[in-house]
């Protein structure tokens, strides 16, 4: 919030809330980003050819689709050995994902690991049963996490919310020749414009809001009416910028108290 004129007869206030834009923008990228990145359908098909009673030779292809490419990846049978399920710590929480064994290396199921061990348990289960199993000729497993789209659609809905009902931009205006205030708000909802007279006003304060759950209390500016209403330049009550939000309650106090 800043003083952008100030005069003997005008007081011009505005308000940028280009941090709730970026909090709000972290949210949608965020979602986004997950999306791209874990909404994943992952498919693994194996073909076993016999071409002596003794012997046999196939391929396997692990395939893998997700918002913006699919990727293909063959592997002979005969270099297939088995699979395993890895876990990884995240935080407090384990994480797991397939892995394929092979003769040349381990090969991933997906790029990632994720919760829920049981699915990961099933999976390799039916592949180590269709390598040991010669008689079983084909082999499908399905890991899908489509799913994810849940948590973009979660992230995104709060980013655009942030944005739309709290980064809103502020223009107040105080013409002292034409005895008005009039305040300006414009959003992703659309612009809300508050026409005053300036002599309605009797003061401007600093409303404190206090967390019992936080040690830091916050605040924002709010104009007071003669009638004992409250206009609150911003919707939400922020910590920090309190000698510049000082700064503005002082002038605009005396600017509307100046000729009383």
């Amino acid at each position: 919030m800043e003083i952008v004129k100030q005069t003997s007869t005008k007081l011009i206030i505005q308000h940028r809330p280009v941090f709730l834009w970026m909090f709000g923008g972290i949210f949608v990228l965020a979602g986004l980003l997950t999306s791209v990145l874990f909404c994943k359908l992952t498919t693994l098909t194996c073909q076993r050819q016999l071409i002596e009673p003794t012997q046999a030779q196939g391929t396997c292809n692990l395939i893998q689709t997700g918002l913006l490419d699919s990727t293909v990846k063959k592997i002979p049978l005969n270099i297939l050995q088995g699979a395993r399920v890895e876990q990884s710590r995240s935080d407090d929480d384990y994480n797991y994902r397939v892995i394929l064994l092979t003769i040349n290396g381990e090969i991933p199921l997906t790029s990632y690991s994720s919760s829920n061990q049981a699915p990961k348990r099933a999976i390799v289960s039916q592949i180590n049963s269709f390598l040991e199993n010669s008689n079983q000729m084909e082999l499908t497993v399905v890991q899908d996490d489509r799913w994810f789209v849940i948590i973009t659609i979660i992230f995104v809905i709060i980013g655009i919310s942030i944005v739309a009902f709290f980064a809103q931009t502020l223009d107040l205006n105080f013409n002292k020749t034409l005895g008005s205030v009039t305040l300006t708000k414009k959003g992703l909802l659309g612009t809300k414009v508050l026409k005053y007279r300036l002599q309605e006003f009797t003061k401007a304060i600093r409303e404190t809001y206090s967390d019992p759950d936080s040690s830091k209390d916050t605040d924002r500016v709010v104009l007071i009416l003669a009638s004992g209403d409250r206009v609150p330049l911003t919707a939400y009550f922020y910590s920090g910028d309190r000698e510049n939000k000082q700064k503005i309650i002082d002038a605009i106090n005396k600017f509307i108290n100046s000729d009383r």
